[in-house]
């Protein structure tokens, strides 16, 4: 009978800390330093697009 009040409060008290535990949830989906480094990849995709556009504008012209 000792044991299972052993086990018992044992088990309440992991309960209770693991409650105490609990970190708080992100506010965001992506972390602050994965958005910046997502903004800086969605620049440089610009950039590569616009390069992109001049040449195929300079293949254009050279045909003619």
């Amino acid at each position: 009978m000792d044991n299972i009040k052993l086990i018992t409060s044992a088990f309440m008290l992991t309960v209770m800390l693991s409650a105490c535990a609990r970190q708080a949830e992100p506010e965001g989906v992506i972390p602050a330093g994965y958005k910046s480094a997502l903004e800086k990849a969605e620049g440089v995709e610009g950039t590569l697009q616009d390069a992109m556009e001049m040449q195929a504008e300079a293949i254009d012209q050279g045909e003619r």
